[in-house]
């Protein structure tokens, strides 16, 4: 061999004991440093507040495909546009809805569709002016509220060919939380 150079053959027993050790030394502080890492962010973690609350709450409504309106090809749009088949099918059966959209907080999902008047509402023909869905705030409760628009698309009807894409409302969502 040439000089400076060390194969394993030219490694004395003293010294590879001491490659081993300083390798296992070096992976128990690499260890050490990931459970550190956990044990401090374990400690640092906030506890979810009645806002956090309600933005996840906004993104289960956002994220449900069961509450999504489609388009006359059967297609999702790329942005949240609600069904109104769906919300009258939950309207009907709340359970369900809140089997879907849950949370560690008590809440309030209001969503109101502003293009049908309250007095002008009639579920029988899916007509609803709006849907709640959740309990009823205690008057003593400190309450978070958040508001988002949305768009509600109504039922399309294939026959005779009238694919109705025009029939969208305007609608607000109102979420309140409270612990």
């Amino acid at each position: 061999m040439s000089e400076g150079s060390a194969g394993p053959e030219d490694l004395g027993p003293g010294q590879v004991a001491l490659m081993v050790a300083t390798s296992i030394v070096g992976m128990m502080m690499i260890a050490a440093s990931f459970v550190y890492a956990d044990m401090r962010q374990d400690a640092h973690e906030e506890e979810m507040l009645p806002y956090d609350a309600a933005i996840d709450l906004v993104e289960q409504v956002n994220n449900n495909v069961y509450l999504r309106g489609v388009g006359f090809d059967g297609k999702e749009y790329d942005y949240v546009v609600l069904s109104k088949g769906s919300l009258e099918w939950y309207a009907d059966h709340p359970g369900n809805f809140e089997e879907n959209i849950t949370s560690g907080f008590h809440y309030r999902i209001t969503i109101d569709d502003l293009d049908i008047p309250d007095d002008k509402s009639y579920p029988p023909l899916n007509l609803s002016s709006y849907y709640v869905f959740g309990e009823r705030p205690p008057k003593e409760a400190q309450v978070v509220r958040i508001t988002v628009q949305y768009t509600i698309h109504l039922e399309m009807t294939r026959y005779p060919l009238m694919f109705r894409e025009a029939f969208r409302h305007a609608a607000e969502m109102t979420v309140e939380v409270w612990e």
